[in-house]
């Protein structure tokens, strides 16, 4: 067996495990099940998982030149990297409709999880967005190499684009992984949204403590805190979570404030 192939086998046991004790869930309504299934089976099929798997291989590689992830072996990404950005799949699927859609990753880096969700789900389109030269570089050739063509890296800061007249209010959802606080990623995000579209923000157990700050926000950007999704990934200690924000209006023009602006003075009113 190859070190591809293990990796593959990896990704293809946890993702069946999790599907499989997820429907063991007694207080599961049967559309819920339906959605759960379908997931699995997406993410089950096996070109995405040779393709997730050949995502490993290539960021481990490019990751020991670049430092895109800060040290890691290729099981720790499987875990730490890949399963963490597929895992909330299961979860959001069930209430949001994220096929056929148009969304974008802020800060992408390593495409973590906007290509991985680009892998997951073709039929959408999803911006890969970064302002360092070095990672949009390494997401083009990852989306070259492993032939990802409904993935579009873009070089830009997220203030800026979100002031651009032909990127406002595109989107259907954003992503944010690991970017900044709350209130600073709403500024990010709910400009970018079409009304009813959602900002998706990963987050930790400290998120407590970022949750008012992030809800006073999104009510200045005409923006509501719609639910928040908690969850365990394989291999990793303690709870994930990621918060659900709807753009409910269009957000005041005067948002976002130019670079560097939302994270010198939040719109939380955190010092």
């Amino acid at each position: 067996m190859t070190a591809g192939q293990e990796i593959e086998k990896i990704i293809s046991r946890e993702i069946a495990d999790y599907a499989a004790g997820l429907l063991q869930e007694s207080e599961l309504k049967e559309a819920e099940k339906q959605q759960i299934t379908a997931m699995s089976e997406r993410l089950g099929e096996s070109d995405r998982q040779r393709k997730l798997a050949e995502y490993v291989e290539w960021l481990y590689q490019e990751n020991s030149k670049h430092n895109l992830i800060g040290p890691a072996e290729k099981k720790e990404i499987v875990y730490l990297h890949v399963m963490d950005s597929l895992i909330p799949l299961f979860y959001l699927s069930r209430y949001i409709e994220l096929t056929g859609r148009i969304g974008i990753d802020i800060g992408s880096g390593a495409g973590l999880p906007g290509l991985l969700w680009g892998i997951v789900l073709p039929e959408s389109i999803i911006y890969l967005l970064d302002s360092r030269r070095k990672r949009v570089e390494f997401l083009r050739e990852a989306v070259s190499v492993l032939d990802i063509d409904n993935c579009r890296p873009l070089r830009a800061r997220a203030e800026r684009l979100g002031q651009d007249k032909d990127w406002r209010g595109k989107f259907d959802f954003v992503l944010a992984r690991a970017v900044a606080s709350l209130d600073v990623l709403l500024e990010y995000s709910l400009p970018l949204l079409k009304i009813k579209g959602r900002a998706l923000l990963f987050k930790g157990p400290g998120y407590q403590e970022e949750l008012e700050a992030g809800d006073s926000a999104a009510a200045l950007l005409k923006g509501v805190r719609e639910e928040i999704y908690s969850f365990r990934v394989p291999g990793l200690k303690g709870k994930r979570f990621i918060l659900s924000y709807q753009k409910e209006n269009f957000s005041p023009e005067k948002f976002p404030r130019r670079v560097g602006i939302p994270k010198k003075r939040p719109l939380g009113g955190r010092s």
